[in-house]
């Protein structure tokens, strides 16, 4: 310092600039020292009594910069003292599930597992210190939690339907929904027979019609089924049926067909036994309910008190939907809260009458050893959903941590029923429910506790609370409690629903002390009055309740708009899905992150991509999305499930039927016509043209039902050179494992027919040449010979695609299509090309993504399922439609003798499990 002082002195100040003096500054810089951290100047020195703007802002930055940085180390002290670190194991848990489900192709366990160790080992013996250490840690719950998700993936193994067939089969009934129209059961195949089928599916779900009186669960019952295979998402990124199936053991869904009836029972083990027992005595108490209260208001009773939820008309459902009040229908957190806490209540009360045994004992602790049994009973009564599941056990972590003198409403406990559950069932993190459940209670405890400690600052410890600051209080906890769950839940509601609750928060707040002071307590009252057959009363009671309760969501209703959010765009869910997890677990002002990614996640919510086309699995159904809040769809008949669901994903209001043109077959009028009228399907028997108002024209086309008769040599397309023909072992790639077919590609003439022999209608071929010259995009919605349309100019989608990589978005234009971004289209794609091997080169396929690039602009194709690698639809690919054949006729043959050959040899129903080799 000395030294320097000295040197300084002999310097003149007017030949110092302004920078060197700033310079000079900076290198006297302390950040060990108080107030600014500057050391003085050397004697003799002085800066100007201004800087220029430039050097204050950069003093100003670097200092902003220290300091936020030694905040940061001390909030994330703070952050390990409080041990939020093991909130965050269930989030990691969690995301290396998702990672396994959602990836393109099925890991190895191995991988997995030795993945799993060796990052476990570099955090157990601390070969990575500092914040490696806690990066080590993270990675190896992630590839815990894929570990775990690929086990169970293993253990559930379930057999899946690979297509539509109907069977001759013997059942044993497990689990009935009984409405007034129909009745529905869960059931175990036990036989198939005309035909057998090879790989039936161990389960199935199916409605009965003119199902007999009297079934019980346990029951064994013989009819022909028509089953089908469960079905995949509505829409890429939609509820994946065939996922969760595949984990409930569910192989096929379907209906019964002619007689049904009741075999002879045969024995089982002690757990069936049991498990009949109880869905007896659910079903028991369910009529026992209806009989007492009557039509909606019954079954609205009965699916609180057993879980039994057959019967609830359509209208009620959607007026619990519109008002955020669909969460009372299901048994889960809200209904296991409340049967806890009336018995803790009851329990504690009656002890409190007798001063002399409540002063001694542990009364809150008996209290919860009663309500944790009576959850626990409730569980079993209720069925043993999944959602009640999880309920039971987030309750029960809780009630045992009061047995244990620890605080019960922690994050703590709440991370470790999260724990718990993934480690059992991992795939119920890709369902809304666990979503829902989880978000909206690690809200309420981090907005509670935040209120506790604020709260605490403000007070003294010696000031005690008067009655009316109580009051005060609980009607703001009464208030706060549906806004806060409302907000956590509504991000997984636009997710997976497409649609929010404008008037939620009114019709909560309205109809929550009906439920918690009207319903339940008497709904616990007459389930402990039934055995004793004193229910009516009670069950009374509880029927007003439940009207008041109906009657309050069907008015709000009434006043609620549609509240659609439309599809939200995958980065825009993950983002405000990493808020919502800072903002509850941070305990410390790190909670802000969160707050900081709200804009950011507004801004991707903004102007999500809509696509042009949406196509079903089954190619029957095409839905244009025009510009006017309308979906022009291709069916005067279509899928209400599929539409509604549409419909809330593009924030549709209007459904546009198509115009039907009859007695005419000249294509150039009705282009004409298509182009006169934009946005609008122009029909005729067969097939669909529509002009999107930008110059595109789309084509549907399928083909009638033909005889099954040979075609005459006269009427034999023949094949124009260049033209792709499908192989006759199109499917054989999908199964590498299994012995392909004889390949058999046709020459300059052929027959064009497929595997069964149903020849190709000569006008459907000519239609289908003529459309991929006239349009841009052609859908077929039955076989087709060609793997792509013969002049190469139109994108051709066929059936058989949409059988094995599921619905489809199609997305034309090239103005605001993020998928365009990520897949690198170019705005002017190079023509057309004539050989399939440079037709190869220049399409770009990912998993979910396909684009076409021909003569027109690019078509950018978003599928739901992608290529059927996964275990949940792999099956898909057996299916008649994905192996290019037409739905299966049966043919009338002579019936043979029966002394010489049984009747099952010549059923003409084929068996949809057999493999692609056998004929």
């Amino acid at each position: 310092m000395g030294s320097c002082s000295t040197e300084c002195r002999g310097c003149k100040l007017e030949q110092v600039t302004v920078a060197e003096l700033a310079d000079e500054r900076l290198r006297f810089a302390n950040p060990d020292a108080d107030g600014d951290g500057l050391l003085p100047l050397p004697v003799g020195l002085r800066l100007p009594a201004k800087l220029p703007l430039r050097l204050r802002l950069l003093d100003t930055a670097r200092y902003r910069v220290r300091w936020l940085q030694e905040n940061i180390i001390k909030e994330i002290a703070r952050e390990e003292a409080r041990r939020t670190p093991f909130f965050f194991v269930p989030v990691f848990l969690g995301s290396g599930a998702v990672l396994y489900f959602v990836a393109a192709s099925e890991p190895s366990l191995i991988t997995l597992g030795l993945v799993s160790l060796l990052l476990f080992a570099a955090w157990r013996f601390r070969l990575a210190g500092g914040h490696r250490a806690w990066l080590s840690a993270a990675l190896c719950m992630m590839a815990l939690g894929g570990t775990v998700a690929k086990i169970e993936t293993i253990r559930a193994a379930a057999t899946m339907l690979g297509g539509e067939i109907s069977t001759q089969a013997d059942v044993r009934i497990r689990r009935l929904e009984i409405s007034d129209k129909s009745v529905r059961i869960t059931a175990d195949v036990l036989a198939t027979n005309r035909p057998v089928l090879k790989h039936a599916p161990s389960r199935i779900k199916v409605t009965l019609r003119n199902a007999p009186a009297g079934l019980k669960a346990g029951d064994i019952i013989a009819a022909r089924f028509g089953l089908q295979p469960p079905s995949g998402p509505v829409r890429p990124g939609g509820y994946d049926f065939a996922f969760h199936a595949w984990f409930a053991g569910v192989g096929a869904n379907g209906y019964s067909m002619g007689k049904i009836v009741k075999l002879q029972d045969q024995p089982v083990g002690r757990l069936d036994q049991l498990s009949f027992a109880l869905e007896n005595t659910r079903m028991s108490i369910a009529q026992k309910v209806r009989a007492v209260i009557p039509g909606t208001d019954g079954a609205m009773a009965a699916a609180l008190i057993a879980g039994v939820s057959g019967g609830i008309d359509e209208d009620t459902n959607e007026a619990m939907r519109l008002t955020g009040l669909a969460h009372i229908i299901s048994i889960s957190g809200l209904h296991m809260a409340l049967v806890a806490g009336v018995f803790m209540v009851t329990i504690r009360l009656g002890f409190a009458l007798f001063p002399a045994y409540a002063s001694r004992l542990p009364v809150k602790k008996y209290g919860a050893a009663v309500a944790l049994l009576a959850s626990f009973l409730y569980l079993l009564l209720s069925g043993a959903g999944v959602a009640t599941l999880r309920s039971f056990i987030m309750l029960a972590v809780m009630l045992v941590a009061v047995l244990f003198d620890r605080r019960a409403l922690t994050l703590r406990n709440l991370a470790i029923s999260a724990i718990l559950i993934l480690l059992v069932t991992p795939h119920e993190i890709m369902g809304p429910s666990f979503q829902m459940s989880f978000a909206a209670t690690a809200a309420l405890i981090s907005a509670y506790s935040w209120m506790a400690e604020r709260q605490h600052e403000n007070q003294t410890s010696h000031q005690p609370h008067s009655r009316w600051v109580r009051v005060k209080l609980f009607l703001i906890a009464a208030t706060l409690t549906p806004i806060v769950a409302g907000l956590a839940t509504a991000l997984f509601s636009a997710w997976h629903f497409h649609r929010l609750s404008p008037m939620g928060l009114p019709a909560n707040l309205a109809a929550m002390p009906v439920v918690s002071f009207m319903v339940m307590p008497f709904a616990v009252l007459s389930a402990l009055a039934m055995p004793l057959g004193l229910e009516y009363w009670p069950l009374k009671i509880m029927g007003e309740g439940v009207h008041l309760m109906l009657a309050i969501a069907r008015f709000f209703a009434d006043l609620s708009p549609a509240g659609l959010s439309g599809a939200i765009s995958r980065p825009a869910f993950l983002v405000a899905t990493l808020a919502l997890i800072l903002l509850c677990l941070f305990q410390t002002r790190l909670r802000l992150t969160g707050l900081a990614l709200l804009p950011v996640s507004m801004l991707l919510f903004a102007d999500p991509p809509r696509p042009d086309l949406l196509v079903s699995e089954d190619a029957r159904l095409v839905a244009f999305v025009g510009d006017n809040s309308a979906l022009s769809v291709n069916r005067t008949r279509p899928n209400s499930f599929t539409m509604q669901t549409w419909q809330r994903a593009t924030k549709s209001v209007e459904i546009i039927k198509p115009s039907m043109i009859n007695g005419t077959e000249d294509f150039e009028t009705i282009a004409q016509q298509a182009a006169a009228n934009p946005g609008i399907f122009h029909c005729q028997s067969g097939w669909c043209v529509l002009d999107n108002g930008k110059g595109k024209r789309i084509a549907w086309i399928e083909q009638l039902p033909v005889k099954q008769v040979p075609l005459p040599a006269a009427g034999v397309q023949p094949l124009a050179p260049g033209d792709q023909v499908l192989p006759d072992s199109a499917d054989a790639v999908w199964r590498p494992n299994r012995k392909p077919l004889s390949q058999k590609f046709a020459q300059s003439q052929v027959d064009l027919s497929n595997r069964n022999g149903v020849p190709f209608d000569p006008q459907f071929m000519r239609q289908l040449r003529y459309f991929c010259s006239f349009a841009d995009l052609v859908i077929a919605a039955t076989p087709t010979p060609f793997q792509r349309c013969p002049n190469g100019k139109a994108r051709l989608l066929r059936a058989s695609e949409l059988a094995r990589k599921g619905t489809a978005e199609i997305y034309i234009s090239h103005k605001n299509n993020v998928l365009q971004i990520f897949t690198n289209v170019e705005s002017q794609p190079p023509a057309a090309v004539a050989t399939p091997l440079e037709a190869r080169k220049t399409q770009l396929t990912t998993p979910d993504i396909d684009v076409h690039r021909g003569a027109v602009p690019a078509t950018s194709i978003r599928f739901a399922v992608g290529d059927p690698v996964r275990p949940w639809n792999r099956e898909r690919v057996f299916s008649r439609a994905a192996r290019n054949m037409p739905e299966f006729q049966p043919v009338r043959r002579p019936k043979p003798v029966a002394e010489t050959l049984s009747p099952v040899a010549h059923d003409p129903a084929p068996d949809i499990n057999r493999t692609p080799e056998q004929p």
